[in-house]
């Protein structure tokens, strides 16, 4: 029956996919702008899904013991399964020279093939909202809420992408901002952000960040920009803390393609001064685009207790072949020190998309994820997971605006 199952949900998917493309394989119009006005767009994406390490086991846990303690225990292996998970949402918005939001809800299922237990008809609910208005030409309101659930948390931590385990997690944020253009040369801009998150075998916790930044240009090439961040963490175990960043960056163009930003400062805490240090690179080429990210700073981790030291180091690779497909590749690291421990996390994942048009694309993802925990005394112990996906995305295209009579 459950194979069954999935083989008619594949059948069904692939015939309305087949139906669907050849009804609008003659829409695709390039470099236009869309519609003003109120747009609909549903969609759904269907995958499956290959997990070699579906519980996050750890490599090095051993055996569990046994009644007999002269018999061998249990060792503990890594679980493997196969999934299928079908995303259906809905994009609403609404777009204008002045006036631009937009509210996208999605609600992804899963069925696995041999681990029946995990299956679930929400394993991640997405709901978002974007707000940007512009009462002057000079200055630009925004407003984002953003509400995530999942049953992989590590999904939610999104600057070091560490695993915590399987377990349902919840997380939600709310941002309102402002800029304002004082001169050609003179931007300034800021932004709160109120976020909370909750693991259901964790500690819950809030965040306060806001940041303030003045950005003034020195030229066609390079750009001051000085900074203050205020965040505070507050966690149900009363472990509040908080810290306050002035920083200075400069950002230099080196051509048309090719940008750097620096930014440091210290980060003072309420026992402690660390520092802050950012760096980023971006090249522009004819087919694709590089960038490379580092951070020195703070983050926290959802179901944890207490911010944390953090390191991280990014780079994506985005490489367009011919018209339709697309490569990325995104290799990153990240630590995280805790008073006595350190978890270190390794991750590469690689996507093919092949665009038919825009409503219909295929894709193919590889995801490789290496985590190690130093346990102090008691040791280390890491985790290896693979991950393999293979579907497609069907939307129902924006309007384009007309720009030539037909």
């Amino acid at each position: 029956m459950k194979k069954s199952l999935t083989l008619t949900t594949w059948t069904v998917a692939v015939v309305w996919l087949l139906v669907s493309h050849m009804a609008i394989a003659q829409t695709d119009e390039d470099d236009v702008s869309y519609q003003d006005g109120y747009y609909f767009i549903p969609s759904v994406s269907v995958s499956r899904i290959w997990d070699d390490n579906v519980f996050f086991t750890f490599d090095s846990l051993g055996e569990i013991p046994g009644d007999d303690p002269d018999e061998p225990g249990v060792e503990i292996e890594k679980v493997s399964d196969e999934v299928t998970r079908i995303a259906p949402g809905m994009e609403l918005g609404y777009g204008s020279d002045r006036l631009d939001w937009r509210a996208f809800l999605s609600v992804e299922s899963e069925d696995y093939q041999e681990q029946n237990q995990l299956d679930s008809s929400s394993a991640r609910r997405i709901a978002q909202m974007a707000v940007e208005y512009l009462p002057t030409r000079l200055m630009t309101l925004s407003l984002s809420a953003l509400y995530s659930q999942s049953n992989t948390p590590g999904e939610l931590n999104l600057l070091t992408t560490i695993e915590p385990g399987r377990f349902e997690a919840e997380q939600t944020s709310i941002s309102p901002a402002v800029s304002y253009r004082f001169s050609s040369s003179s931007l300034a801009r800021m932004q709160l952000t109120l976020s909370s998150s909750q693991l259901i075998t964790g500690v819950d916790g809030e965040t306060t960040d806001f940041m303030a930044e003045w950005e003034e240009s020195l030229g066609r090439q390079d750009t001051v920009i000085y900074g203050y961040s205020y965040r505070n963490y507050a966690f149900d175990t009363g472990a509040d803390q908080y810290s306050h960043t002035p920083t200075i960056g400069w950002e230099h163009q080196f051509s048309a393609a090719t940008s750097a930003l620096l930014t440091a400062g210290p980060r003072i805490t309420e026992d402690s001064a660390e520092p802050y240090l950012g760096l980023s690179l971006m090249h522009n080429y004819e087919t694709g685009v590089v960038s490379i990210a580092y951070e020195l700073g703070e983050t926290y981790l959802i179901g944890e207790a207490g911010r944390l030291e953090a390191e991280s180091l990014r780079m994506d690779l985005t490489q367009d072949v011919g018209e339709n497909l697309v490569f990325t590749l995104s290799p990153s690291y990240a630590k995280v020190q805790r008073e006595v421990t350190e978890t270190e996390a390794y991750q590469v994942a690689l996507n093919a998309t092949y665009r038919f048009n825009d409503a219909l694309s295929v894709f193919a993802t590889y995801d490789h994820n290496y985590q190690e925990e130093d346990l102090d005394i008691l040791g280390n112990r890491e985790f290896t997971r693979n991950v393999f996906f293979v579907g497609f995305t069907l939307r129902y295209p924006r309007p384009y605006a007309r720009t030539t009579e037909q």
